[in-house]
């Protein structure tokens, strides 16, 4: 089963059963015994169903990467193999443990797509290499950027940027943007657009590299010319990251700037409903006045031109950890803006973690190095108890202080704000 240009189709082949079928095949007792190519079939077509969220979502419904863990000695001898193996398991690995286990692989793996995406970019026109299509390479090196180990190997560390590597994802960007304003364009040549406009955004998170991308003249442009457009959220993200970047060159020592309270609450779309009902508690607890997206903003707006003047606001942000908060690289961006935008202002900015999850721990680095340090309310079972620790711990600040709640987008996320 060959998705390069139907990855559209996925949705379908997962209500047929299809992610259930191919997991089964390859625990089975016979898989390493299969004649000819068709263990490597198999393989291939996981690796198809991966490619789309809903197809790695239920791949990792039925325990698909603890499978091809178990297969993983077998696959890796069979060298054809081991580069769908190695994009498979960067698709499906849930948290940090999953990735550094398989770490060498997933650094060969990147290494090998980088290395594929300039051969296609070396081209001038054609978009498939070796058997793929640039949009499926793009959207597998946007999965695996969620690992720093594998960002700093491709795009360097502090100390030794690769700046021909972070330029060349600006120059392809300028060669490939098009079809996203063609309503005739297909779907794999919008998809490189997109995964691509996804790796600048996470590029532009990273403080050492945000100088560089600022050099390149050209994409600076554009980037700022598609932030003014509805529904480019993405580029709205990486242009403020930018700006934000000018502010701290630009007012390195500017005085901090006494605000109103405000409270903000960090959540995911995901949980939608838990943070309705800790909101709706919480305005039982507190007179500050409440700010929430689903109330004020519209499904079709661009949702970060909401968010960012509300973290700009905040002087506390409360996030609302859960696995899908956990998992969500936008709730990363946006809480990487808030601190920036903290230091920007010489300002206290204060983060209270409120655990909605029964045992809930950061899985992912990232979010355990931004939040691990802030204080904490463990899960409780009832969300009013919840929203009255908070409340109470407002009330003892000496400062005052506005809480920001925040929200991702990996999966969906929105960011409600208390005032």
């Amino acid at each position: 089963m060959n998705l390069t240009d139907h990855t559209l189709l996925v949705p379908m082949f997962i209500e047929v059963g299809y992610a259930a079928a191919t997991v089964k095949w390859l625990d089975g007792s016979s898989f390493e015994n299969l004649t000819g190519n068709l263990n490597t079939t198999i393989l291939g077509i996981i690796y198809n169903l991966s490619r789309h969220s809903k197809g790695s979502k239920a791949l990792r419904k039925e325990q698909a990467f603890e499978i091809l863990m178990k297969r993983k000695s077998f696959i890796m001898s069979q060298e054809k193999s081991i580069h769908v193996f190695g994009s498979l398991l960067i698709a499906l690995a849930k948290n940090d443990e999953e990735q550094k286990a398989n770490r060498d692989l997933f650094l060969q793996t990147s290494e090998k797509l980088f290395q594929d995406i300039n051969m296609i970019h070396k081209k001038n026109g054609d978009l498939r290499h070796g058997g793929y299509h640039l949009s499926e390479l793009l959207y597998l090196l946007h999965g695996a950027f969620s690992n720093t180990a594998i960002v700093r190997n491709i795009l360097g560390d502090e100390f030794d940027v690769k700046r021909e590597s972070i330029l060349f994802f600006g120059d392809l960007f300028l060669t490939v943007y098009g079809p996203l304003f063609d309503h005739e364009a297909d779907h794999p040549e919008k998809l490189v657009g997109i995964s691509l406009l996804k790796i600048l955004l996470c590029i532009s998170n990273y403080p050492e590299y945000l100088n560089v991308l600022k050099s390149h003249l050209p994409l600076c442009v554009l980037i700022e010319s598609l932030a003014k457009k509805p529904k480019q959220d993405v580029a709205k993200r990486t242009w403020f990251n930018i700006q934000l970047l000018s502010n701290l060159n630009s007012s390195p020592n500017e005085s901090k700037i006494d605000k109103d309270p405000m409270i903000c609450i960090s959540y995911n779309w995901a949980d939608k409903e838990i943070c309705k009902s800790f909101v709706k508690n919480l305005r039982n607890f507190t007179s500050v006045t409440i700010w929430v997206d689903y109330e004020n903003v519209d499904e079709t707006d661009a949702i970060w031109d909401f968010i960012a003047p509300a973290i700009d606001s905040a002087t506390i942000i409360v996030v609302l950890a859960s696995s899908a908060y956990d998992d969500s690289r936008t709730n990363r961006q946006e809480l990487i803006y808030a601190m920036s935008r903290a230091r920007l202002h010489n300002k206290g900015l204060r983060f209270i973690v409120v655990d909605i999850e029964v045992n809930f721990k950061f899985n992912r680095e990232w979010m355990r190095n931004l939040l691990e340090d802030k204080e904490r309310i463990s899960y409780k079972d009832k969300t009013e108890e919840m929203a009255k620790e908070v409340a109470i711990r407002v009330l003892l600040s000496k400062n005052n202080s506005l809480i920001t709640c925040t929200s991702g987008i990996t999966t969906q996320s929105r960011v409600c704000t208390i005032m």
